[in-house]
């Protein structure tokens, strides 16, 4: 896989082609995108803080290409729009855009140094005497299937520390177990575990959250759950929780908010077309 930069009449893009070795290892395969994308991001004129989102992409391409917008911006520590004009300045329309290329550089990895679903499922467990992603998978599908209650999958340090694995081996552990739907990544770099036959949620942060008035009986003049307490109920972070609780602030549904600052019921959101 190569990353390279190709300028158009309508901006400047990334581009990904196919040059896989075979005979490159997984360690080999990633250090190889990263090496091609701080080539094309050195290129580019960057503000210090831009700087630390660029290095920041670099090293942690495989996780920070799922992340949302606010995520990224709390990660490296700047604001939003200083993620924006990064998107910018590298030639693209928009953070999503940006992100879209970031996935693909993350996803075509993953396959360059895993061959494809059916080969994962027949690696060689012998291939790394410290153990392999399959390794990896079958120990977090056996915690899933021993604890009906469990929400989410480990996080990725205390499987690399477990395992003596790197966080590039975990997450093709955990690509393994989205491949066979037994989990998917959410918001916050995490990865959230899928039971059989489950009904997943999808509709936006803030409607669920809405809900809460409703399932937990609250009325008018309520103490609201807190954000962190929100946080673990819906297992996202707490600038995403932040930003779902603005809107409902502004849609007049809870008070509005602020630190120490307890927030209430104002309104009862409608019962129609919520489930």
């Amino acid at each position: 896989m190569k990353v390279s930069q190709q300028a158009s009449p309508q901006g400047t893009f990334l581009t990904i082609t196919d040059a896989a070795d075979p005979e490159l290892t997984a360690a080999e395969v990633e250090a190889s995108a990263a090496s091609e994308l701080r080539k094309l991001f050195d290129c580019l004129r960057l503000t210090p803080a831009q700087r630390r989102i660029a290095d920041y992409l670099i090293e942690n391409f495989a996780e920070a290409a799922f992340l949302s917008i606010t995520d990224l911006a709390d990660r490296v520590h700047v604001s939003q729009p200083a993620v924006t004009r990064f998107a910018a300045a590298a030639g693209f329309s928009g953070y999503p855009a940006l992100r879209e290329k970031l996935q693909a550089v993350a996803l075509s990895t993953l396959n360059d140094s895993t061959g494809g679903a059916d080969e994962v499922l027949g690696a060689d467990r012998q291939a790394s005497p410290r153990g392999t992603f399959i390794d990896v998978a079958d120990a977090v599908r056996g915690q899933i299937e021993a604890d009906p209650e469990m929400k989410e999958l480990p996080p990725a340090a205390d499987l690399m520390r477990d395992h003596e694995v790197s966080r590039g081996v975990v997450l093709r552990a955990f690509k393994v177990l989205q491949k066979e739907g037994a989990a998917e990544p959410v918001p916050g770099g995490r990865w959230r575990v899928v039971r059989p036959g489950e009904r997943v949620d999808r509709r936006p942060l803030d409607e669920r959250i809405a809900d809460i008035i409703i399932k937990d009986g609250l009325e008018v003049g309520s103490i609201f759950p807190s954000a962190s307490a929100l946080c673990g109920r819906f297992g996202v972070s707490r600038p995403t929780v932040t930003k779902a609780l603005g809107k409902l602030a502004a849609t007049g549904l809870l008070s509005e908010g602020g630190q120490g600052k307890l927030r209430f019921v104002r309104a009862l959101p409608n019962r129609e077309g919520r489930s």
